[in-house]
This record gives C-alpha cells, structure tokens and sequence, in this order.
C-alpha cells in the first residue's frame, strides 16, 4: 500500500443483495500511542506483538475516502458518492 495508496474496500450485506464500496487513499501512521490502543482494542494480537515488538505493525488512515452502494439493479447506472 505503500507503493500504491489507492484502496477499495467492499462491504456485502447478503440479506440486501447490496454491497458498500468505499474509496480513498491511505496514509502510513508511525504512532506508537495508535499502535498500542490497536493491540488494546484487538487482543488477539497481543501474542504477536509481545514476540515480535511494535515495529512489525503498520497501521493506516484512510482520507479522501468516498462511498457508493451497489446492487445488481443499479449495476450500470452512473455510481452517485457520498464524501466521507
């Protein structure tokens, strides 16, 4: 992400038949405060972290994000975004 920092996330809600698609760039955030209230907040990676240190996780901020749905019966109508 580092080479390329154009992203897309999808997200699919299958009781709707619709998905979420949002865009942007992301930005690599060196904060070993973040990092820490990551681990906090996902503890699962406690593990990790406590062999590995810190510095093997990358966090990002996704700015000039922008987001869309899309269904099968919007699929070729022009996509309308709202800024996030």
């Amino acid at each position: 992400m580092q080479a390329n920092p154009a992203v897309e996330m999808c997200f699919y809600n299958a009781e709707e038949d619709r998905q979420v698609r949002i865009e942007g760039t992301v930005e690599m955030l060196d904060d070993l405060d973040l990092k820490k209230q990551v681990v906090e907040d996902f503890s699962f990676l406690k593990p990790w972290i406590e062999k590995e240190g810190y510095e093997v996780l990358i966090v990002y901020r996704l700015k000039d994000a922008k987001a869309t749905t899309w269904t099968m019966d919007n699929n070729f109508d022009p996509k309308q975004y709202i800024q996030l």
